[in-house]
């Protein structure tokens, strides 16, 4: 799921779950380029904003992938990361 975040000028991709039993199969990283290509394709923003929770180094990888990279902000315990769309 992902919606407008007016207030940072940019889309916020807040929700995002694979299900254990196809994690690690490459669906993730598929699913989210293709939301990501949506976004672009839209052309509202040019940058994506996501958390993920300190710790969960899967999440991070998959992200870091994707081109997202580490803001240096925080919101209690999750990152904040952030992919320029253009």
């Amino acid at each position: 799921m992902y919606h407008d975040f007016d207030e940072w000028k940019a889309y916020d991709f807040s929700q995002f779950f694979i299900d254990q039993r196809y994690q690690r199969k490459g669906y993730g990283l598929k699913a989210a380029e293709m939301i990501l290509d949506r976004m672009k394709a839209d052309g509202r923003y040019d940058r994506v904003v996501l958390c993920y929770i300190d710790g969960d180094n899967a999440a991070k990888s998959l992200y870091e992938k994707l081109g997202f990279h580490h803001t240096g902000q925080r919101d209690e315990d999750e990152i904040v990361m952030e992919k320029r769309l253009r």
